[in-house]
């Protein structure tokens, strides 16, 4: 996953439900998870069919629709 990609979220959380679609717009490194010591980030995405424009969510709770170039 990287900027500019279009996702799909995989949990649903207060005004943001399951399946919600949005653009990725900033990356943050996170931590590291560990029971597995895999690295993972923090994304901010631009919503479109939701209350809040702006949400964060870690890597683990989007699923790629349509990668940029």
């Amino acid at each position: 996953m990287k900027i500019g990609d279009l996702v799909k979220t995989k949990r649903a959380s207060i005004g943001a439900p399951f399946g919600s679609v949005g653009l990725i717009i900033e990356m943050q490194k996170g931590g590291v998870i560990a029971a597995s010591g895999e690295a993972w980030s923090i994304f901010t995405l631009l919503m479109s069919s939701c209350k809040a424009k702006q949400r964060r969510y870690c890597q683990l709770d989007l699923e790629v629709i349509s990668a940029s170039r």
